[in-house]
């Protein structure tokens, strides 16, 4: 068994991020090899990237959204929203830091110690960015994740070209979902997602891509949350998506997971420090994410609406339509 100062599992954008910003001994774990199982469309503001060191990952930026609610409205961006490489963006974090890099499966944890598939490690200070199973918080707390409040998606990289991003809320692409075009230079992803959850919707994807008359190619995806939830689990840190940070509606989580794993980072490097204890620093941290639990709600309501099926009529009015656009920027800026 060995001690470190800090354990973090999970190696995609929240883990990679903490253990940039967390000096001592760290030790990062993940199951598969850093940069790979890529799940995420990819897709954020430019001034993220280029704040992590990672404008070299940039396949295409962008100035304009084309909304599609279901009638066409084109936004100007706040800000010029990039769609980038994540193995490229994955490795270039990962060459940096300084962390113990192990690829193991994590299994659980029992007080101070987390059990992997090979050994177990002790550390005051633990991390659980490991996706939406939230695998060490699930190990003492069974309920953690709730699997009714989960969205479904996926996408396919085709030969498509186009100078601005799409998003969709039409039922007649999907019911109960959203659509989107996020080009990449030479090609697109192109996917839809349920926020209901469903699972079988390849169909509806392959639908939609012959409206633009592509066919489905190689495909990746998965679950995500959609629904906020508790930032501390006993003595573990939650997150990105363990911590259900992906915004409501659009699914969109890797700015809050950059977000969220920098005030994690600070707040863990202060308990290593010895400035505060490890309870001090728990609940500094489910503060500073509940600030935000607002606007999460906020967003919440609107997919709720969705999924009730009370806005296909509305979303047609240009009012509903200017609103939406805005939410839409903000969803992206922040909540």
């Amino acid at each position: 068994m060995s001690e470190y100062d800090t354990i973090i599992a999970g190696a995609s954008f929240a883990g990679l991020i903490a253990a940039d910003n967390i000096e001592g001994t760290v030790l990062l774990i993940d199951r598969k090899e850093i940069g790979t199982h890529q799940t995420s469309s990819c897709a954020t503001f430019t001034s993220v990237l280029e704040g992590l060191g990672c404008r070299n990952t940039i396949l295409q930026e962008f100035d304009t959204l084309i909304l599609h609610i279901p009638e066409e409205r084109k936004v100007e961006l706040i800000e010029p929203i990039s769609t980038f490489d994540y193995e490229k963006f994955c490795k270039t974090v990962a060459h940096r830091i300084k962390a113990k890099i192990l690829k193991t499966s994590v299994k659980g944890v029992t007080g101070q110690t987390v059990i992997t598939g090979s050994e177990t490690f002790d550390s005051q200070c633990i991390l659980d960015c490991t996706g939406w199973k939230a695998v060490l918080a699930s190990s003492i707390k069974n309920d953690y994740v709730d699997r009714q409040k989960l969205s479904f998606g996926i996408e396919s990289e085709v030969e498509h070209t186009d100078d601005s991003l799409h998003f969709f809320v039409d039922p007649k692409i999907i019911k109960q979902g959203a659509a989107w075009i996020f080009p990449i230079g030479n090609k697109s992803r192109i996917g839809l997602a349920s926020y209901a959850g469903r699972t079988n919707i390849l169909p509806e994807l392959s639908e939609f891509l012959k409206t633009m008359s592509l066919d489905v190619e190689y495909i990746h995806g998965g679950y995500f949350p959609s629904c906020l939830r508790e930032p501390a689990v006993g003595n573990i840190f939650m997150v990105g998506d363990s911590a259900g940070m992906a915004a409501p509606t659009t699914g969109e989580g890797i700015r809050y997971a950059v977000r969220y794993s920098r005030e994690c980072a600070r707040i863990v490097q202060s308990i290593i420090d010895g400035d505060k204890t490890l309870e001090h620093g728990l609940r500094e941290y489910r503060d500073v994410v509940y600030r935000s639990k607002w606007g999460y709600d906020m967003l919440m309501n609107m997919q709720n609406r969705l999924l009730s099926n009370i806005l296909p009529e509305t979303i047609k009015k240009a009012a509903y339509s200017r609103v939406f656009s805005g939410l839409f920027q903000k969803m992206y800026l922040g909540i």
